[in-house]
């Protein structure tokens, strides 16, 4: 017996963009309309740009390994540091992805600022969008997992019976500059992002289907379940936000988080897990282009999953 399961996740969707602003699909992937590229994180760990016409790789980096911003021809890049109290950012170009500066910022002693999401922890960080300046907004979860034994620190000052409290999150701004390609924490008090937007909403009246924004706020995706009773499959319909039909498409999964540009749906496909025969099989999320017209996919690449897939303490 053979079944897919998919792993759906939540997404925010950004602000209505203009059409030659960078777009963030998913947490650490960008497509980028000035330079036609998407980029995003690899599953083995570093970044490539892969051209949105043909999927073709333009570039790879193993020197950054989250993509957080593209401002101009800069990308501002996380890097995997293992050790904590530090965050390490990246400025690269965008024609080539080389390094033009590295900064790394201190965090409180007990912040690991990973990459992904492990069993115990969660880092985030994102533009925050309501500072008026070039600013990040980070914050870190230490989880605690039941069955996982305390820290020895925590087991003599504060006894076994703590270990299952509930975890305390940690929040940071961070003042960034793409002129001079530094960074520093922030410390005038600002607004952080508060405004958090359904993926799921309605835009056109007398459409029927669930209906999606685009990433960008530009388009509307209304999904249909086709009927049947063999495999489950969707209809999918794209839209511009004042209702002008773009094309339509089918897939077994009812949405993803997307962003079309010209002829072409960006999209995600999230994680799976397959079983077969008694054995799981992970499989990494999919970076996958739909030409509307057509009807038809035009490529697919494999990129890193921000979700933990290790074995949790029992």
């Amino acid at each position: 017996m053979k079944l897919i399961m998919l792993m759906l996740g939540v997404v925010g969707i950004n602000q209505v963009a203009s059409s030659s602003e960078a777009v963030q699909l998913r947490t650490g992937v960008i497509l980028d309309p000035a330079s036609q590229s998407v980029v995003a994180m690899l599953p083995e760990g570093g970044v490539s740009a892969f051209d949105i016409q043909t999927g073709m790789t333009r570039w790879s980096s193993t020197e950054s390994d989250k993509p957080l911003l593209i401002q101009g021809n800069q990308l501002l890049s996380q890097q995997s540091v293992n050790k904590k109290g530090v965050l390490s950012l990246a400025y690269q170009s965008m024609n080539d992805g080389q390094i033009q500066n590295q900064v790394a910022l201190d965090l409180p002693n007990d912040v690991m600022a990973h990459v992904v999401n492990t069993t115990g922890t969660e880092f985030k960080i994102a533009a925050n969008l309501a500072s008026q300046k070039q600013q990040l907004e980070w914050s870190f979860k230490d989880k605690k997992i039941t069955g996982a034994a305390p820290s020895i620190e925590n087991f003599l000052t504060q006894g076994a019976t703590n270990r299952h409290a509930a975890s305390e999150v940690q929040k940071g701004l961070i003042n960034i500059d793409f002129g001079s390609t530094n960074a520093q924490a922030a410390t005038d008090a600002v607004e952080r992002n508060s405004i958090k937007k359904s993926i799921e909403t309605k835009v056109l009246n007398n459409v029927s289907g669930r209906q999606f924004l685009s990433q960008d706020g530009a388009h509307v995706l209304v999904s249909q379940r086709l009927p049947g009773n063999k495999a489950i499959e969707y209809q999918w319909k794209v839209f511009t936000a004042s209702g002008k039909s773009v094309g339509t498409l089918k897939n077994n999964l009812s949405y993803m988080p997307f962003v079309v540009s010209g002829n072409l749906l960006i999209a995600v496909a999230p994680d799976s897990v397959e079983v077969n025969s008694n054995t799981f099989s992970n499989h990494p999320p999919l970076l996958t282009a739909y030409n509307l017209e057509s009807q038809k996919m035009v490529w697919q690449n494999p990129i890193r999953s921000i979700k933990y897939f290790g074995q949790v303490p029992h």
